[in-house]
Parts: structure tokens; C-alpha cells; sequence
């Protein structure tokens, strides 16, 4: 790893970014998270490994068509962290998906809690016995 990427700051982009209101996404807490001792090697880590995801998507998604497990998707459409592009091949493969995109960014729940809580209860509702 090259030591522009480990000596990176976590916290240095905005994934507050796309949030409409801007006060309901973290901003200390995030900060006084990754200033833990040993957590920015964590962070760094967990970033350098996503990088593994893509190779395995075929896998997982071979596995959504055969088994079809009921899915509830909710993503914020402003995500600059998870784009709401990597929400819609859900859609490709599951026949039983709940499928919402909301307008928020990556703090989905600090913004839409009450919201996103009504999905999962609905969704479990009609697919959990």
C-alpha cells in the first residue's frame, strides 16, 4: 500500500455529502470513532480489502437467483460512499425485492429513520411468519 493511502485521513471526505439536512448526519461522533487508537490501520484495511468485492459479486449473485431470499433494499440516492448505481442490479436478480431509493446520502438513518424503519417493518410483516 502506498503510504499516501496509509497515511490518509478517513475522515478527510464528506460522506455527510447528499444528506439534505445536513445536522442529522454525524459529524463528531464519526470523528471521535476514527480517532480511536489503532482505528485508522482498521479503517484503512476494510478499504484496501472492498477492493475484493467486485471478483465475488458473480457468486452472489448466482446465489439470488437460485434461492430468491426475500430482499428489502433501501439506499440513499445521494450515497457518494455506496452510489445508488450498486442498488439497481438488485433489482436484475431478485423476484421478491422491496426496493426503495430515498433522497438522502450515506446517513440514511440519522436522516430517514422513522421512514426506513416503517420499510423494515412492513417488509418483515409480509415475508418473516
Amino acid at each position: 500500500m502506498n503510504s499516501r493511502i496509509r497515511t490518509a485521513d478517513p475522515c478527510a471526505f464528506s460522506p455527510r455529502s447528499g444528506s439534505r439536512k445536513i445536522s442529522n448526519a454525524p459529524k463528531n461522533a464519526a470523528r471521535t470513532f476514527q480517532d480511536r487508537p489503532g482505528n485508522k490501520e482498521i479503517q484503512l484495511q476494510l478499504f484496501y480489502d472492498y477492493g475484493s468485492n467486485p471478483s465475488l459479486y458473480p457468486q452472489w449473485q448466482a446465489y439470488f437467483r437460485a434461492h430468491q431470499p426475500p430482499t428489502l433494499v433501501v439506499w440513499g440516492k445521494n450515497d457518494v460512499i455506496f452510489p445508488a448505481d450498486g442498488a439497481h442490479p438488485y433489482k436484475r436478480d431478485l423476484k421478491t425485492i422491496d426496493f426503495h431509493l430515498l433522497d438522502t446520502g450515506h446517513f440514511a438513518l440519522e436522516e430517514d429513520g422513522d421512514e426506513i424503519a416503517r420499510h423494515i417493518r412492513r417488509f418483515l410483516k409480509a415475508n418473516i411468519s
